[in-house]
C-alpha cells in the first residue's frame, strides 16, 4: 500500500514541504524538488548529530539516488510508564497513531483514543470504561494530590475538549472544545455543550444539559439528543474498526 501526501522534512538549508510516498514496508520515501544530492546528505548528518533529536523526532535515511531519500522516522511511544506507574490498555483498545497514554491510566475494552489525544496520568490516576472515545485533541488529566478523572462506560468526549480532575458517569457526553475541572461530577447520560466551561465542584444531575461560561443547567436533554447520544459510543468503536481493516 502506498499513500501520497505531502509533510515537513528537515533538509540542510531548513525545513521544506516535500511530497511524501508512505510504505509500510519500505519506510518512508520522499521527494524534495530542488534539493541536491548533496544536501540531503548533509541533512542525514545533522540528523544523526542529534540536532532534530533534540526537536523531538529523528530522521534516520539513506540515499537511494540523487533527489531521493528513504526515510526511518523514530516513531513516538504511546504509552508511556513512570516510575511505579505503568498504562493497563486492555488489548481491544485502539489508540490513534498520535494518541499519548502516559502513567497510571487504565482503559477499557473497546475504547479509543483519537489524534492527538493526551491521557497524562502522571500526577493523579486515571480510570476509562468500556467504548470510552476520547476524540481528537481532547485532554484528560488531574491534579496531584487532590483530583482523580473518572470516565465510566460509553462516555465521550468531543474534540479539544479537557477533562480534569472530574467523574463523568455513563453515557455522557463532554462535548467539543468544552473545559471540565477538578472534582465535577457529569451525571449518567447528560451533556454538556461545546465551548462551555463547568467550574470546579459543579454537580451535573443524570440527563440534565449544560452550557455556557460557567456552565448552567438549561434543563434536560432532549429525547432526540439523548437518542443520538446513545449511539455515539458504538459508533467510534465502528469508525476504530476502519482504521485496523487491511487495505
Amino acid at each position: 500500500m502506498v499513500i501520497k501526501t505531502w509533510g515537513l522534512v528537515p533538509t540542510s538549508s531548513g525545513t521544506r514541504c516535500v511530497r511524501l510516498e508512505l510504505r509500510a514496508e519500505a519506510g518512508i520515501m520522499f521527494r524534495v524538488s530542488g534539493v541536491s544530492h548533496q544536501a540531503m546528505m548533509a541533512a542525514q548528518a545533522r540528523s544523526s548529530k542529534g540536532r532534530y533529536k533534540r526537536r523531538g523526532f529523528c530522521l534516520r535515511s539513506h540515499v537511494v539516488e540523487s533527489g531521493w531519500m528513504v526515510a526511518y522516522l523514530a516513531l513516538m511511544k504511546q504509552l508511556i510508564s513512570l516510575p511505579g506507574k505503568t498504562p493497563e490498555v486492555h488489548p481491544t483498545v485502539w489508540l490513534a497513531p498520535t494518541a499519548m497514554v502516559v502513567g497510571e491510566v487504565t482503559m477499557g475494552a473497546q475504547s479509543t483514543a483519537w489524534f492527538h489525544a493526551v491521557i497524562r496520568g502522571d500526577v493523579a490516576p486515571i480510570t476509562i470504561g468500556r467504548k470510552v472515545n476520547i476524540q481528537d485533541g481532547a485532554v484528560i488529566h488531574g491534579t496531584y494530590g487532590e483530583s482523580e478523572t473518572i470516565l465510566e462506560d460509553n462516555v465521550s468526549v468531543g474534540h479539544n475538549a479537557i477533562v480534569h480532575g472530574a467523574h463523568i458517569k455513563e453515557g455522557a457526553l463532554v462535548g467539543m472544545g468544552s473545559v471540565v475541572m477538578d472534582h465535577v461530577v457529569v451525571g449518567a447520560h447528560a451533556v454538556v455543550a461545546a465551548g462551555s466551561v463547568v467550574l470546579a465542584h459543579t454537580q451535573i444531575g443524570e440527563g440534565e444539559l449544560w452550557a455556557g461560561v460557567p456552565a448552567t443547567c438549561k434543563g434536560a436533554v432532549k429525547p432526540a439528543m439523548r437518542e443520538a447520544l446513545s449511539s455515539t459510543a458504538e459508533r467510534y468503536v465502528t469508525y476504530a474498526e476502519w482504521f485496523q481493516e487491511s487495505p
